[in-house]
């Protein structure tokens, strides 16, 4: 309603003001009758050149046709400098085949007429009966009151019919009229050379402005260079961003500049569909969301959805007139311009510019144009990262998403739920006893129930939860919740899975259960990695350790169980799973093992009893722990078994610390009694692993050294 009222007011003005100038113009006609015709001829072809080729100031275009009516006023008469600028501007749309209004062609001329008639009253008084003398100071008086009453008249005119739109900023007046003043000063030469010469030879005298056309076309062809090179220095920019969505904000944020659309909107494709279809991908600004609405059904419907079809541009400069229903049209906007993004004979989505006002874009359609061309590479370049990307984020055996896109999607959720102080929850799963599938039915059995396990934690997650493989057996979940809403959540899925059956070549694999642990931001911790380290220590003290096939939220208590042994002080298992897992996700693929078994503790047990045992263990810890480094990880694999994990170590130095804890360990003697001495006999297994992705993989070739180790040391003690 509102902009029907605006486009009322605005062509009522254009008309009226068109009318008027027109009119001002036929009042002059007896008088040009009776100029030289080829002078007027002459002047009204450099006039139409000079028009021809204009200048962008902002939302408008100038041009240096300024130079023509104060001189040509002063020097041929007003009917002249009325007619040259009324001619002008009726003829040059149609030689640049501009599509315009006819209003506003019609406002343009007038406009033009009423500033000059304008002009010339107000620079009488100071003429007089005076004849033109470049040697009379009153002379360039006149000729600058002239310019600027001109200019400050058309730019007036202007404005107001930008108010009348709703378009009028204040800011633009500077910008228009420090244009206009450059504009001046380069016809300011121009136009007194012909006030000079016109007196004594009036024929040859409207040469002079021959250069100025050429600087014109100099001036426009600069500006529109400018642009291009913006729209060069966009894309350049662009060419390191893969997010689709940047790009297509970027892009919208650009086209709005470049045309002065009031809103600018992005399509793309969506990739793998037979036919296309379009989704929005960026909207500038983002309240033009409601006018747009880009979420409708009927998208496609229209003028953009035949611009679409068809894959070629489209301008509608009225969409009034366009012979379109309600439905159609686009929203308040009358004028629509679509620029269909393609590569390879491929779409692969749309710039489309939008204005209130009809025929807004006709001087402006090509730089949107190179726009779309110049991003149609950046899409296609953006797709094919994202899928290279998602073939490295994906696990092969569940289809899930793997740790390496968890960390980075738990980093970005953290960060998020930070900034907009929401809640947000990391969910550990750990299928329990999932080893006995792998021992009974072979491993492909256990890769089914993982995959059974893992298209059924994301049906009932929900869309807005993320759900990927942990590691191993393990499954990561994130959820935009607080803690209480997502243990409810987590529940569901525990549930389910404890009913859950598998199929797998005939035989139903069924009694599987979860234990799960849960930590939220901001309760539970403030980071990402702390809270995936709470979320672990509940899954395997809250749930795993207490009878599995339970649910269990972060508690403090978890902590020191988390990450130290109790008995030895060692790291435990749990904890350097963890801190493997980070390592490989930073790119660490080359890894030392050293495995550690005491032969026979169970005897040191049954003869001098578990406290003796204990205590055993634990100055055993020391003198191992003595012998590595800060970066060493060194853990309580299990009962009587030692891990040391040295991320990056060349045999050498593998070599070189095996060798030393393992001269330190033969060398310790535990005192049992003040008579009493016990020597503890160990066997160790060192390797180097090379190219872990995984730290499944990792942990399996651990297994298989402890594994090892155990049939040497049952054979030398058969």
């Amino acid at each position: 309603m509102v902009e029907g009222i605006r486009l009322h007011r605005a062509t009522v003005y254009e008309w009226m003001v068109g009318l008027i100038g027109l009119g001002i113009a036929v009042y002059y006609l007896p008088s040009l009758v009776h100029q030289n015709v080829l002078v007027t001829l002459f002047l009204f072809v450099l006039a139409i050149l000079l028009e021809v080729f204009p200048v962008p100031l902002g939302k408008v275009y100038s041009s240096l046709l300024i130079a023509m009516p104060v001189a040509v006023s002063m020097t041929y008469g007003t009917a002249e400098a009325i007619w040259l600028m009324v001619v002008a501007e009726l003829v040059f749309p149609s030689l640049r085949r501009a599509t315009m209004k006819l209003s506003v062609r019609i406002f343009n001329a007038g406009q033009y007429a009423v500033s000059v008639w304008v002009m010339v009253l107000l620079m009488q008084p100071f003429a007089g009966d005076r004849a033109v003398a470049l040697n009379d100071w009153q002379t360039y008086l006149q000729v600058l009151l002239g310019f600027a009453c001109f200019a400050l008249v058309n730019h007036a005119l202007i404005h107001f019919l930008q108010f009348l739109w709703g378009q009028f900023d204040p800011r633009d007046i500077l910008h228009l009229l420090t244009g206009e003043g450059i504009n001046i000063l380069i016809a300011l030469p121009f136009a007194l050379l012909l006030m000079a010469i016109a007196p004594f030879h009036p024929l040859v005298a409207p040469s002079v402005l021959v250069p100025i056309v050429l600087l014109g076309q100099t001036i426009g062809l600069h500006q529109r260079t400018n642009l291009m090179q913006q729209i060069y220095r966009v894309t350049g920019q662009l060419t390191s961003e893969f997010d689709l969505d940047r790009i297509s904000q970027s892009v919208a944020e650009t086209a709005a500049k470049l045309t002065y659309a009031e809103a600018v909107m992005v399509l793309l494709t969506e990739p793998g569909t037979e036919s296309p279809v379009f989704l929005p991908s960026a909207v500038h600004p983002l309240e033009e969301t409601a006018n747009l609405n880009p979420f409708r059904e009927n998208l496609a419907a229209g003028v953009v959805g035949q611009a679409l079809l068809q894959a070629e541009y489209s301008y509608v400069p009225d969409l009034h007139k366009a012979g379109l229903t309600q439905e159609e049209r686009e929203g308040p906007y009358l004028s629509v311009a679509v620029f269909p993004m393609r590569s390879r004979q491929r779409v692969l989505g749309a710039l489309i510019c939008y204005s209130p006002r009809p025929y807004a874009f006709g001087e402006m359609l090509n730089l949107p144009q190179t726009l779309a061309n110049q991003v149609s590479v950046l899409i296609e370049n953006a797709r094919l990262y994202q899928a290279l990307q998602e073939q490295t984020w994906r696990d092969g055996a569940t289809g899930l998403h793997n740790y390496r896109f968890f960390y980075e999607a738990l980093a970005h959720h953290v960060e998020q739920a930070s900034r907009k102080q929401e809640a947000v929850s990391v969910v550990v799963v750990d299928v329990d006893y999932f080893k006995k599938f792998n021992d009974t039915y072979g491993h492909l059995a256990g890769d089914a129930v993982l995959h059974s396990l893992g298209k059924l934690m994301v049906e009932v997650a929900g869309p807005k939860a993320t759900v990927a493989r942990y590691g191993g057996e393990e499954f990561g979940l994130i959820f935009p919740l607080d803690a209480q809403e997502t243990y409810a959540q987590v529940e569901q899925i525990r549930t389910a899975v404890s009913h859950h059956v598998v199929e797998y070549e005939g035989y139903q694999l069924q009694g599987i259960t979860v234990s799960i642990g849960i930590a939220s931001y901001p309760e539970h911790g403030q980071s990402d990695r702390d809270l995936l380290l709470k979320a672990d220590s509940a899954m395997y003290w809250g749930a795993k350790q207490r009878g599995r096939n339970h649910t269990a939220l972060y508690s403090p208590e978890f902590d020191a169980q988390l990450f130290v042994d109790e008995l030895t002080g060692l790291y435990t298992y749990h904890f350097i799973n963890i801190r493997a897992r980070e390592e490989i996700a930073r790119g660490v693929q080359q890894w030392g093992v050293v495995c550690l078994n005491v032969d026979r503790f169970s005897h040191v047990n049954e003869i001098f009893g578990f406290s003796v045992g204990d205590r055993a263990l634990r100055e055993l810890s020391l003198v191992i722990k003595e012998g590595v480094r800060h970066t060493e990880l060194t853990s309580r694999f299990a009962g009587d078994e030692f891990l040391v994990l040295l991320p990056n170590t060349t045999h050498a130095e593998l070599d070189l610390i095996a060798d030393r804890i393992m001269k330190a360990v033969s060398l310790r003697r535990f005192d049992v009694t003040s008579t009493v001495t016990l020597s503890l006999r160990t066997r160790h297994s060192s390797a180097v692993l090379t190219d872990i992705r995984d730290v499944t993989r990792l942990f399996d070739q651990v297994g298989r050294l402890f594994a090892e180790l155990h049939r040497v040391s049952g054979e030398s003690l058969a």
